[in-house]
């Protein structure tokens, strides 16, 4: 199967990579070392970098099983746009709404899932989440908060 050109989940630089699921870590020894160490559950060695154990499980549990709370939202991922993109103004049909949203994911529906924030985007949890209604009133419940909370952080700086 032919590698595929990818930023690598331990060493963060952009490789040929070949190994884990959904193909997330390069060919270096040490990147391997570590991504079987997560695997049969070792301890992280003290070179890992904390950003791979959380590539590696977001890698491994993709579905959102379950909503808590919404967090936060934005309109883009600044570290997937190229330097042109992020100087210049984003038309309105490029932005695709992310949340921040603490949840419990799982590799299915079907898996017990583990309780995480993840950004997730919208697209996903319209087609993931079975309680539709349970969406919207928790993003309606985000929105307002949201607004009162920029008024009124607004209006303190402002004193």
């Amino acid at each position: 199967m032919p590698a595929t050109r990818n930023v690598c989940a331990f060493c963060k630089v952009l490789k040929e990579l070949k190994y884990g699921k959904g193909k997330t870590v390069c060919t270096a020894r040490q990147c391997r070392r570590e991504y079987e160490e997560l695997l049969r559950g070792a301890a992280p060695t003290r070179c890992q970098k904390p950003a791979a154990a959380v590539a590696f499980a977001e890698a491994e549990t993709p579905f959102i099983i379950e909503l808590f709370e919404v967090n936060g939202h934005r309109g883009c991922e600044p570290m997937d746009m190229s330097l042109f993109q992020r100087r210049n103004e984003m038309p309105e049909e490029e932005k695709r709404m992310c949340y921040l949203v603490r949840g419990k994911f799982g590799r299915d529906a079907d898996d017990d899932g583990v309780i995480d924030t993840r950004w997730v985007p919208l697209a996903d949890l319209v087609e993931q989440l079975d309680d539709q209604d349970e969406l919207d009133e928790l993003l309606a419940e985000y929105e307002t908060g949201l607004h009162k909370c920029m008024l009124a952080q607004r209006a303190e700086l402002r004193v």
